[in-house]
């Protein structure tokens, strides 16, 4: 009760609602449409901030159609959401990727949510467009880890407690995400989901692109022992992966194929996060 005045009664407090942060990296492909449906929401209290990694292609033209806080600023994301919480005049941060379409109640909901416990910290649920056995791997995934705390990781916070754990740890470029929803947590966030959700537009990598991408990210890999954290362990996973038989039953083959990839991408990965 106490942590939930605080956040109401915070004088830094501005009367925009709902700060919507989003990184960018040439971003042109999905970027229009992530920020159209952000201006198509049925809810009007909020601004958008985009914080750009020195884009080469038309990002910046597209972003500053859309809004007057484009700013340009590196190296990586955690550094540039930390840089856009510095510019948000909101008394909620709502984390976007570019390749993302919003549903158009979702910024509504937030609202109402933040309105009756303002400690909330928010998991968005995600579906992936498409019908390639990636995108439908992917898919199948994201249902599979539904309503999972340990591997959700929130998307919305209070400003108030954002501040109060120091943002995003920007010496880690993977596993930022959990690491600052578990620290969050700590402080008194309470992880709950939305109803309406993101459409994410994830490029379909394919089955070597995406294992490259992995090996990518546990060359970077900080802050996390593999195979001991949850969200990081393999073991853990497996068990997960077998939680939702129903889900299996319905979706045979882009279930082996997803079993195929994580454990590709967990095996390749471990080796470069061993030998880095």
């Amino acid at each position: 009760m106490h942590q939930e005045s605080e956040i109401k009664d915070n004088p830094n407090s501005k009367q925009i609602i709902v700060s919507v942060i989003i990184p960018t990296k040439n971003s042109e492909k999905y970027l229009e449409k992530c920020l159209k449906s952000i201006k198509n929401q049925t809810f009007t209290d909020f601004e958008i901030i985009i914080v750009d990694n020195f884009s080469t292609d038309k990002t910046p033209e597209i972003a500053q159609k859309y809004t007057d806080k484009f700013f340009q600023q590196g190296p990586e994301r955690s550094a540039q959401r930390n840089f856009g919480v510095k510019k948000a005049n909101g008394k909620f941060l709502f984390f976007v990727d570019s390749d993302m379409e919003l549903s158009p109640n979702l910024l509504l909901e937030i609202s109402h949510k933040f309105n009756q416990k303002p400690n909330l910290i928010l998991v968005i649920p995600e579906y992936v467009p498409g019908n390639t056995i990636y995108t439908k791997a992917k898919n199948l995934e994201k249902r599979i880890y539904d309503n999972n705390d340990k591997i959700e990781a929130a998307r919305v916070f209070s400003k108030y407690l954002f501040d109060k754990i120091g943002g995003f740890n920007e010496n880690m470029i993977a596993g930022e995400d959990w690491d600052l929803d578990r620290r969050i947590e700590k402080v008194g966030g309470q992880k709950i989901r939305t109803k309406a959700i993101i459409h994410h537009n994830e490029e379909d990598l394919g089955f070597f692109k995406s294992i490259q991408k992995k090996m990518y990210y546990a060359k970077k890999l900080t802050g996390y022992k593999v195979g001991i954290q949850s969200e990081v362990n393999p073991l853990y996973r497996l068990f997960v992966f077998f939680s939702k038989p129903f889900l299996i039953l319905k979706h045979p083959i882009s279930f082996v194929y997803l079993i195929l990839l994580r454990y590709t991408e967990f095996a390749c990965g471990f080796l470069v996060y061993k030998f880095k």
